[in-house]
C-alpha cells in the first residue's frame, strides 16, 4: 500500500515537471517565434507602403535644434483628481500621465480603512500612459508640462505642442490626452490620444510613438506563494501571452526603460499586435491594469520589460502592504500619419481592479462584447495554471458554502467534509480490505513464523519464501488503500489555484488566521529564515519561499496527519521491504508540512481538517458501524 502511494505521489510530480518543461516551455518557445516572425513581417509591409520624404524620414540627430526642456520645478507642476465609486484616480500635467490609481473595494492589509494603491507616482517617471516620440526623444513629451485644456468632475483633457527644425526648415504637430472616468461603480478609464500636423511639408506627418501602459502594478506581500508579477499581450487572433518576471529575456534597469522614450529602441521580449481588437496587461497577485485598444487603434508592437525602481510602494511614510521585488511593465509602439490641420484620434479604455474571470465580466459588461470578455478572461486561466478546470469547479462550491456559511474559512471546512463524505465508501471499503486480509493473515501466521525461523539468517530469502506461500494461499495487498489520499490530491491542487488567484479569498479571514491566501502568521520573525525545500529548487520547478515567521496550522496538520495515519488498519506482516516504506511514509507528513509551511493558510487548513475527520472516521465511526471482516 505504502510502495504504491510513494510511486503515484512521485509519478505524479514526474508528470507534472515533465508537462510543465516538455510542453509548455516549447508550446511558449514557438508562440514566441511565431509572434516575432508576424512583427517583423508586419515592419516590412508598413515600411515598404511609408511614402518618402522628410514627412516620413527620422530626422537626422545632427540638424535637430534640441528644444528638449529644462527639469521641471516641481512646484509649477498641477495634478487633477478623478473619483467615483470605486476608483480614485490621479492625474498630472508632468506628462499628461495617469500618476496614481487607488481602489476603493479592497485594501492594503486586512482591517485597514485605507484605500488599496494599485498604481503609485514613479520617481522617474514611469507612470501609466506616458507618451514619448520615439523618432525624436529631444523633444521630451513624457518629461515636458501639458497644458490642461479642460477638466470637471468626470473629464481631464491635456495638450501639447511639438516643434522643432530639419535642415532649418520648421516642423510642428500638436497633441491631445484625454480622460474620462465614469461615474458610479465602473473600473474603467476611457482614454482618447489625439495628433494633428500643424507645420511642415507634405499633407501628413509620419511618426513613431512609445505608450507606457502602466510602471508596474501593486503586488501583494508573501507573493511568492501566490503568482508573481507578470504581463499579458493578447492579439485577438492568436492564444494570450502572458509573461512573468523570469521569463522576461531582457532584464533591464529602471535607467534602460527610461531609453526607450529617448531612443525609441525597445527593450525586452517584443510580442507583435495585430490591428484589431486587442489588450495589453500588467498583472499583480488578484488585481490588474488592462489597457484595451479601440478597433481604430494603430497596429501595435507591443513589448514587456523588468521594472525595479517601483518595487515597494509608499505613501505618507507607510508601506500599502506591497512586496518588494521586482515587476513587469508593457510599452506599446506604434505609427501613425499626422494629418494636416485635423486631429487623428485612438481611443482605448484602461480597467484597473481584479482579474477574476466573473469581475471582469461583471465590470466590463456592456463596454466590450462576448468574445472581447471571453479574451479578456484567458488570463485568468493562467492564473489558474493548469488545474484551471478543477479550480474552476472548487472555486464554484467554496462560493456557494460561502453563502451559507457567510466566512471562506468555515466554507473550506464545509469543503472538506463533502469530499470526506464523498470518499467514505471508498475509505470503507479499504478498511475493509484491510481487516479481511489482516484476518487471513492471522491464519497464516503459524507458517510464517516457522519459514522465518527456518531462514533466520537469510533475509531475503525469508522474504521469497514468504511472498510464495501468500501466492499459493491468494493473498496480497488489498488494492485502494492509498486511493482515498490519491483521490484528494486534484482537489488539493484545485484548491491551491483557486486561493492564488481569486480575489474572493484575497485576505479573507479564519479564526486565528487574517489572510487564508497567506502563511497564519502568529510570530513574524525580525529576518527571514531560508526554506529548507529550496534545495529541491535544482530539480523541481516549484518555488520554496522563505520563512519569515511562525505558522501554527501546518504544524497542527502534520500532528494531524501522523496521528490518523498511526490509526489506519495496517496489514500484519513481517516483510521488511514493507516495514521499511511503513517507516519512510511516517516521515510524509513532515517533508508535506515542511514544503507547505510558507504557502497559503486556506492549504493546511484543507489538509488539517481532512486528517480531523479521518480520525473521527476511524475512531468514533467505526465503533457505531463496525467493519464486517468477512466482507
Amino acid at each position: 500500500m505504502e510502495k504504491r502511494f510513494t510511486l503515484a505521489l512521485v509519478l505524479s510530480l514526474l508528470v507534472l515537471f515533465l508537462y510543465q518543461q516538455f510542453i509548455l516551455g516549447p508550446k511558449q518557445a514557438a508562440r514566441r517565434e511565431l509572434l516575432e516572425a508576424e512583427r517583423a513581417k508586419q515592419e516590412a509591409a508598413a515600411a515598404e507602403e511609408n511614402p518618402g520624404g522628410d514627412a516620413g524620414d527620422p530626422e537626422p540627430a545632427a540638424d535637430q535644434a534640441d528644444e528638449r526642456p529644462n527639469k521641471v520645478d516641481p512646484a509649477t507642476v498641477s495634478r487633477t483628481v478623478l473619483e467615483n465609486d470605486r476608483l480614485r484616480l490621479t492625474f498630472s500635467d508632468l506628462g499628461a500621465v495617469l500618476e496614481e490609481a487607488e481602489v476603493k473595494d479592497f485594501h492594503s492589509v486586512a482591517g485597514a480603512d485605507d484605500r488599496l494603491k494599485l498604481l503609485s507616482p514613479s520617481p522617474v517617471g514611469l507612470n501609466a500612459m506616458r507618451l514619448d516620440d520615439a523618432r525624436n526623444a529631444d523633444l521630451a513629451l513624457g518629461s515636458s508640462l501639458w497644458k490642461l485644456k479642460s477638466a470637471d468632475a468626470r473629464s481631464v483633457t491635456y495638450e501639447l505642442s511639438v516643434s522643432w527644425t530639419i535642415k532649418n526648415k520648421p516642423m510642428a504637430y500638436a497633441l491631445t490626452k484625454s480622460f474620462r472616468l465614469p461615474e458610479g461603480n465602473a473600473s474603467y478609464l476611457e482614454v482618447e490620444v489625439g495628433g494633428a500636423y500643424v507645420e511642415g511639408g507634405g499633407d501628413f506627418l509620419s511618426r513613431q510613438f512609445n505608450l507606457l501602459v502602466t510602471g508596474g502594478v501593486f503586488q501583494e506581500r508573501g507573493a511568492d506563494t501566490i503568482n508573481g508579477p507578470r504581463s499579458a499581450i493578447y492579439p485577438f487572433e492568436d492564444d494570450v501571452e502572458v509573461l512573468m518576471v523570469g521569463s522576461v529575456e531582457a532584464d533591464t534597469k529602471d535607467e534602460d526603460i527610461l531609453d526607450v522614450f529617448r531612443t525609441g529602441e525597445v527593450l525586452g521580449v517584443k510580442r507583435s499586435v495585430g490591428s484589431g481588437n486587442r489588450y495589453v496587461a500588467d498583472l499583480g497577485s488578484y488585481l490588474g491594469a488592462y489597457f484595451v485598444l479601440d478597433e481604430e487603434f494603430p497596429p501595435v508592437t507591443a513589448a514587456v520589460s523588468v521594472l525595479r525602481q517601483n518595487a515597494k510602494h509608499r505613501v505618507h511614510e507607510r508601506t500599502d502592504g506591497g512586496g518588494a521585488g521586482p515587476r513587469t511593465c508593457t510599452v506599446l509602439n506604434f505609427q501613425v500619419p499626422l494629418l494636416r490641420d485635423k486631429t487623428s484620434t485612438w481611443k482605448s479604455l484602461l480597467y484597473l481592479g481584479p482579474i477574476d474571470d466573473d469581475a471582469l465580466r461583471a465590470r466590463l459588461s456592456g463596454r466590450l462584447n462576448e468574445s472581447e470578455l471571453e479574451a479578456v478572461g484567458e488570463v485568468y486561466d493562467d492564473q489558474l495554471g493548469w488545474a484551471r478546470p478543477i479550480g474552476r469547479f472548487i472555486l464554484s462550491i467554496l462560493r456557494w458554502l460561502h453563502g451559507v456559511v457567510g466566512n471562506w474559512g468555515w466554507a473550506i471546512v464545509l469543503l472538506t467534509l463533502c469530499v470526506r463524505i464523498v470518499l467514505f465508501p471508498v475509505n470503507r471499503k479499504s478498511q475493509a480490505a484491510m481487516l479481511v486480509y489482516n484476518e487471513k493473515m492471522s491464519r497464516l501466521k503459524p507458517k510464517l513464523d516457522a519459514l522465518k525461523k527456518k531462514h533466520e539468517g537469510d533475509q531475503r530469502k525469508f522474504a521469497e519464501e514468504q511472498m510464495k506461500l501468500m501466492r499459493e494461499h491468494g493473498l496480497g495487498l488489498p488494492l485502494g488503500g492509498c486511493l482515498p489520499i490519491f483521490l484528494q490530491i486534484p482537489i488539493f491542487f484545485g484548491l491551491f489555484s483557486a486561493l492564488r488567484s481569486s480575489i474572493d479569498l484575497r485576505q479573507a479571514p479564519w479564526w486565528w488566521v487574517n489572510d487564508l491566501s497567506q502563511p497564519d502568521h502568529l510570530v513574524t520573525f525580525a529576518q527571514a529564515v531560508p526554506n529548507p525545500m529550496s534545495i529541491c529548487g535544482m530539480c523541481c520547478p516549484m518555488p520554496a519561499p522563505p520563512i519569515t515567521g511562525f505558522h501554527l496550522l501546518p504544524i497542527l496538520m502534520m500532528i494531524a496527519w501522523v496521528v490518523n495515519s498511526m490509526l489506519m488498519p495496517r496489514p500484519e506482516t513481517s516483510n521488511p521491504q514493507m516495514d521499511q516504506q511503513r517507516k519512510m511514509m511516517m516521515f510524509m507528513p513532515i517533508i508535506f508540512g515542511v514544503f507547505m509551511y510558507s504557502y497559503a493558510a486556506g492549504l493546511s487548513l484543507y489538509w488539517f481538517t481532512s486528517s480531523l475527520f479521518g480520525i473521527v472516521e476511524s475512531r468514533v465511526i467505526k465503533k457505531i458501524w463496525p467493519v464486517n471482516k468477512t466482507a
